[in-house]
C-alpha cells in the first residue's frame, strides 16, 4: 500500500505556512494587525475568536482572495502576493458563505465543482462516494441543494471542499448549523484525512468544544491581534484557576491558608478548595498534604477550559 503524504514527512515536520507581520486595513479600519506565525506541516491550527475577530479576513489572505496591505505570508515556500497561482494550486479552501449552486441538486454540485477543479474522473468519483456516506449526506444527492437543510448545505460544502486533496485545506467555519453528531462526524474525518492525505488545516470557528477536540495549537484573535496562542493545554495553563475541591469524611481540623504553595478556602464545614496556579502536573504533595487534615471522602479536580481563556481574552480587551 502506498504512503500517503503524512508518512512520508512525518519524520521532518517543517512550517507549512510563514506569517510575518501580515496586515489588513479597509479604509481606516484595521481588520488584521502585525499577525506573525508559522503552522507546522501535518498540524491542525485554530484561529479561535468572536465575530469580528479577523478570523475570516486572515484565511482570504492566506488563500489569495484578498491581498494583504502590509507584511509577508507563504504556503509551502510560495508567496501568496507575488506567486498566486502556484499557491492556489496547493490549497483547498471552504468557505464561511456560500459556494454551492443552489439550483443544482447535490449530486451536480459535486460533479461541477470537480470538472471546474479538472480532478481526474475516476479518483474523485471514489473520494466523492466515501465522503458523501461519512457526512451522511448520499440520501441527498438528488436533491436541489436549495431543498436542503441548513446542516446538510454545510457538510456538502465541506465534502466538495475535500475532494481536491491538495496539501493545505482552508476550512472557514465548518461546521456552523450542523447538530452535534453531524459536527463530530466532520471531526473525524478532518482528523483521519490529515493523517491518510498529509493535510496541514487551518480552521477557524469560535466553537470551543471543535477548538479543543480538533486542534494541535490555537491561536486566540482579537480585534485582528493574537492575545494566546500555543497548544490548548498551553493556553489554558496560562490562565489561573485550576482548582481541586476536596470533601472530607469529618470537619477538618486546623485548616491552614495555604498548601504546598496554594491558597486554600473553606466552602463548608467538611469541605476545602485548593486554588491552583496555571495547570499542576503532579497533585500527589498537594493531595498527602490535605489528607493530613482528615480522611478524604471525595475529590474533584477542576481545571480553566477555552471558554475561560476565551473570556479573559474578551475582558482584557475591554
Amino acid at each position: 500500500m502506498p504512503k500517503g503524504r503524512g508518512e512520508s514527512r512525518k519524520e521532518t515536520l517543517l512550517s507549512a505556512i510563514r506569517i510575518d507581520s501580515l496586515c489588513r486595513k479597509f479604509g481606516d479600519n484595521i481588520v488584521v494587525s502585525d499577525l506573525t506565525f508559522d503552522v507546522k506541516e501535518l498540524e491542525i491550527f485554530t484561529l479561535l475568536g468572536a465575530n469580528g475577530a479577523g478570523k475570516t479576513t486572515t484565511i482570504k489572505m492566506l488563500t489569495t482572495l484578498l491581498r494583504p496591505t502590509s507584511g509577508t505570508a507563504t504556503i509551502l515556500g510560495r508567496d501568496i502576493v507575488r506567486e498566486t497561482d502556484e499557491v492556489r494550486k496547493l490549497v483547498s479552501l471552504m468557505p464561511q458563505g456560500n459556494a454551492l449552486d443552489p439550483f443544482l441538486t447535490a449530486h451536480d454540485n459535486v460533479v461541477f465543482f470537480a470538472k471546474l477543479m479538472r480532478l481526474e474522473t475516476g479518483v474523485w468519483k471514489k473520494r466523492a462516494k466515501e465522503i458523501l456516506a461519512e457526512l451522511d449526506i448520499v440520501r441527498c444527492n438528488n436533491q436541489p441543494v436549495l431543498s436542503l437543510s441548513g446542516g446538510q448545505f454545510r457538510r456538502l460544502q465541506i465534502a466538495r471542499t475535500l475532494l481536491t486533496n491538495r496539501p493545505v485545506v482552508f476550512l472557514d467555519e465548518p461546521t456552523l448549523g450542523i447538530d452535534i453528531g453531524g459536527k463530530m462526524k466532520v471531526w473525524e474525518l478532518i482528523k483521519r484525512y490529515r493523517c491518510q492525505n498529509g493535510w496541514t488545516v487551518v480552521l477557524s470557528t469560535n466553537d470551543m468544544a471543535e477548538a479543543e477536540y480538533l486542534s494541535d495549537r490555537i491561536a486566540f484573535l482579537h480585534c485582528g491581534t493574537i492575545r494566546r496562542i500555543g497548544t490548548p493545554a498551553e493556553v489554558k495553563g496560562l490562565l489561573d484557576g485550576q482548582c481541586i475541591y476536596i470533601k472530607y469524611a469529618s470537619c477538618p481540623t486546623n485548616v491552614p491558608s495555604s498548601i504546598v504553595g496554594c491558597s486554600v478556602e473553606q466552602t463548608d464545614d467538611s469541605t476545602i478548595v485548593v486554588h491552583l496556579t496555571g495547570i499542576v502536573s503532579d497533585i500527589r504533595p498537594i493531595l498527602q498534604a490535605a489528607g493530613d487534615l482528615g480522611d478524604i471522602s471525595q475529590l474533584v479536580t477542576e481545571r480553566p477550559s477555552l471558554t475561560d481563556v476565551f473570556r479573559q481574552v474578551q475582558e482584557e480587551a475591554t
